[in-house]
Parts: C-alpha cells; structure tokens; sequence
C-alpha cells in the first residue's frame, strides 16, 4: 500500500529543491528573478488543478494505480532538476 504521508514529504523536498536552485538558475543562465520562478508558479499551478482532472480518474481505475504512475512521473520531472 502506498503511504500517503511519504508522498507528502516527496512533493514538499521537491518544491523546496526548485525554490533553493533560483538564485543559481538565475547566475547561470542569466535571467531574471521571474524567469526563474515561473517554473514554480506552474508547479503551484499543476498542485492546485490536477485534483480536479485526477479525482475523476481515482474512481474510475482507483487510487493505488494512479498514486504509483503519479509517483514514477514526479520521480522522473525531479530527477532532471538533479541532472
């Protein structure tokens, strides 16, 4: 079964990766302080709305395959911020 709470703790280090790389990103690839937090609005964005799309899924296919395929995706999109 998939512990919830740890999916927590993965999405909140991933939002506070992102938030410590900004001023970096911003040295190293020259641009400006809302460039470089754009890529955190639309994390907040996607946080705020995919519930609405996902919701509908989890009655259809349940919960535990849609919070594994969500947990590789997000495993994937964090491990380009690493690479």
């Amino acid at each position: 079964m998939v512990n919830i709470p740890l999916i927590i703790v993965i999405v909140g280090s991933s939002v506070s990766t992102y938030n410590i790389g900004i001023p970096s990103m911003m040295k190293d690839l020259n641009c400006t302080e809302f460039q470089a937090t754009i890529g955190l609005s639309v994390f907040a964005l996607g946080l705020g709305t995919l519930p609405l799309v996902s919701t509908s899924f989890s009655e259809e296919i349940g919960r535990r395959p849609l919070y594994i395929g969500s947990l590789v995706v997000h495993m994937l999109l964090h491990l380009t911020i690493a690479l």
